[in-house]
């Protein structure tokens, strides 16, 4: 059989036999492939503001600088270290509301987070103190 005879007969076997068989296996494992990948997406998009992210984490017990305070521990190359907030200070209002403890102001965050996602408010101001200086706003 000639060459040109040979090439025709495996692309019209691939047409009629290979890619049938693939559309459905293709179906079954792509397309929940596929959201899979765009809701890990949507949810970094919706997580993107947090504690986690800005940098701070709640200390365990009360700081004795600040009794009443909610302290917090800020890790490094986040939000809140660029910003300037050391380490060990004391969150007095967050969005123009006093933290009462370390659960309210995860909450007060995820207030800000829905409005953020919302296009409702791009800014919120944080009040914190440290040690070194008194009440600073960002």
């Amino acid at each position: 059989m000639r060459l040109w005879c040979r090439r025709l007969l495996r692309g019209t076997a691939v047409y009629l036999f290979i890619l049938p068989a693939l559309v459905p296996m293709i179906a079954l494992v792509g397309i929940p492939l596929l959201q899979t990948i765009f809701f890990s997406f949507t949810n970094l998009k919706e997580k993107n503001f947090d504690l986690w992210t800005l940098g701070i984490e709640p200390l365990e017990g009360s700081n004795p600088r600040c009794p009443g305070l909610v302290s917090v521990k800020v890790h490094p190359r986040t939000p809140a270290a660029r910003l300037g907030v050391p380490d060990g200070s004391c969150i007095v209002e967050f969005d123009g509301e006093k933290a009462r403890n370390a659960r309210h102001l995860e909450r007060l965050i995820e207030k800000a987070k829905r409005q953020f996602i919302n296009k409702q408010k791009s800014n919120f101001d944080v009040v914190y103190v440290s040690s070194a200086e008194g009440a600073t706003t960002r």
